[in-house]
């Protein structure tokens, strides 16, 4: 019974394209989320200069990784690979070859700096913005009074009461 209570409510979420993180983000303060906001319009030009300057890489190692290896359980490997002995090549090539073109050190400084800085900040700006869509899906679908958000509902309730209840009993026995 509880295993099916536990299957029942991943199939619903599921169902419904929902997750904690965003569920969990959904109930913070308002300020925080105008916070959330905020940090994504103000470091979108970065994050899109820094994907642009990195998108040379990215879509080399994604053709090679889709055209040459046949097992995906190996994608993110291959790519944490790359990004981690091939990137820091790649930057100090395209900062060289800045160099080379413009003699104009403190640019290249800045290209160097946007593409460390700025592809740190697009992988904040990504998860982030995931969050805040995904908390936005939730909160509009909470306002819905569709019958598969309240089965949904009820079923998160009952499981929420059922986790308390196993806390307290292996609480007790610890004791």
């Amino acid at each position: 019974e509880d295993k099916q209570l536990i299957r029942d409510y991943v199939h619903a979420t599921t169902r419904l394209k929902l997750d904690e993180a965003g569920i969990s983000f959904a109930s913070e303060a308002a300020a925080t989320r105008l916070a959330a906001v905020l940090f994504l319009w103000l470091v979108f030009p970065v994050r899109t200069v820094a994907r642009l300057i990195w998108l040379p890489f990215t879509s080399l190692v994604e053709w090679v990784i889709s055209t040459r290896i046949k097992d995906a359980l190996f994608f993110n490997s291959l790519r944490l690979s790359a990004w981690t002995f091939v990137a820091p090549l790649y930057a100090a090539l395209l900062g060289l070859l800045t160099y080379l073109f413009t003699r104009n050190l403190p640019f290249v400084l800045l290209i160097m700096l946007t593409m460390t800085i700025g592809g740190w900040l697009t992988l904040k700006w990504n998860h982030l913005f995931h969050l805040v869509r995904k908390s936005r899906r939730f909160r509009l679908m909470s306002k819905s009074s569709g019958r598969e958000m309240q089965e949904w509902t009820e079923l998160r309730t009952l499981l929420s009461k059922k986790l308390r209840h196993w806390h307290e009993e292996s609480s007790k026995t610890l004791r």
